[in-house]
């Protein structure tokens, strides 16, 4: 019933530019199927479930809008539905689900699943173990503006690879969190000239600030 009534309010909102008299029509039924099949609506109606927005929450009924919308090649719908598998959320736990899904949205350049995407590479759920994999995927997901893969690409990839993208991670943290993080870069050598002096120096003042020595 709720599924008849969004479908008709879609269809009412779509009409308001016909003339009155074509207004007053009720919508045919391959007019509503046509809507049905629509990823926007498809997607709209999943929210709905997921979110309980009106109606009981249900991931299950969340599942099944979200993968009619995948099915079609819809990147948000695909991203959705590998993270209801990697959370067992409304369908059986599945890790080589989820990779397939987040692989598919991954490739039409969607960021949290390429993020998504180098966790499981990384952490060889769904898919075999790889760390070279991983790290291309944070890359991509990195050159997007993805937090989270420019933080594990600072920790995972090799040192000084990767550097210019990885230390934009730094702005985004407090400025303690980056003169710490200078500090790490000085004692590994990581896309900087190794120096002890100054290492010492970026890890202690943060340090020196947040005790107040």
């Amino acid at each position: 019933m709720l599924i008849r009534f969004a479908v008709l309010a879609l269809l009412a909102l779509l009409s308001l530019s016909a003339s009155a008299q074509a207004a007053k029509k009720e919508p045919t039924p391959q007019q509503i199927t046509a809507a049905m099949n629509d990823p926007l609506v498809q997607n709209n109606l999943a929210v709905i479930y997921a979110e309980g927005r009106g109606v009981q929450q249900d991931y299950t009924k969340a599942a099944f809008w979200f993968r009619k919308a995948a099915e079609q090649g819809d990147a948000y719908a695909q991203y959705s539905l590998a993270y209801l598998y990697t959370k067992g959320m409304g369908v059986e736990r599945d890790y080589t689900e989820a990779a397939k899904w987040y692989t598919k949205a991954a490739l039409q350049g969607d960021a949290q699943s390429q993020y998504h995407l180098g966790t499981l590479y990384y952490l060889g759920k769904g898919v075999p173990k790889s760390h070279q994999t991983a790290v291309d995927w944070f890359t991509k997901a990195a050159a997007r503006g993805d937090p989270r893969a420019k933080y594990y690409l600072n920790k995972i990839a090799p040192r000084g690879q990767y550097f210019a993208v990885a230390s934009e991670t730094f702005a985004d943290h407090s400025q303690h969190t980056v003169e710490n993080g200078l500090g790490l870069v000085f004692l590994q050598g990581a896309g900087a000239a190794v120096g002890a002096e100054a290492a010492y120096f970026w890890v202690l003042v943060p340090l020196m600030c947040a005790f107040a020595i």
